[in-house]
């Protein structure tokens, strides 16, 4: 159940207030990457401090399904949104990069977490190379991400894969192993 925006809350739950501190960082983080070089220390130490901010704030209360509309952003368990405001730039390249729904669990690696702010900095074109976005972040890190049901489309694909009747098959070896026993 949620709660109305504004009311007070158990240590392990969030209100828009936790929301826009979080998406404060990642939007400080995400700015910051242009004012440095590729390979440049403060870069790492720009998205740490964001990095670090996730982790206790996921730790502290759990998973944090985050929802991105043209106007507002928007938690899965909690009434009221919050407009982009000075976020506008995190809302932007989420939005190009097509990201509507992600979500970010309590296992959220820092290497995830690196890679998910660089390629939301990237070119659309420049992610689309890649495969998408899902794609992309997935090929350098994930672990403790899902972008826009990444994991529930490979869940429903194993599911098939589980339900297809299996089938003989034969293998050279087998075949030449069978003749020599005639």
């Amino acid at each position: 159940m949620s709660k109305p925006a504004g009311e007070s809350r158990q240590w392990g739950e969030r209100t828009l207030a936790d929301l826009s501190s979080l998406l404060v960082e990642l939007s400080r983080a995400l700015k910051g990457l242009g004012f440095y070089a590729e390979g440049h220390p403060s870069r790492a130490d720009l998205l740490d401090r964001a990095f670090l901010a996730w982790q206790i704030e996921l730790g502290r209360a759990g998973p944090l399904e985050l929802w991105t509309s043209e106007s507002d952003f928007r938690i899965s368990g909690l009434a009221g949104r919050l407009v982009h405001g000075h976020m506008q730039e995190l809302a932007r390249a989420l939005l190009e990069h097509e990201v509507r729904r992600v979500c970010f669990t309590p296992q959220l690696a820092r290497e995830a977490f690196h890679a998910f702010v660089e390629l939301l900095q990237r070119s659309e074109q420049g992610v689309a190379r890649c495969g998408g976005f899902a794609r992309a972040l997935s090929d350098r890190s994930s672990k403790g991400i899902v972008v826009d049901g990444g994991e529930e489309a490979a869940l429903a694909a194993q599911q098939s894969l589980a339900c297809t009747p299996a089938v003989a098959s034969a293998s050279l070896g087998s075949a030449l192993l069978a003749r020599s026993h005639k």
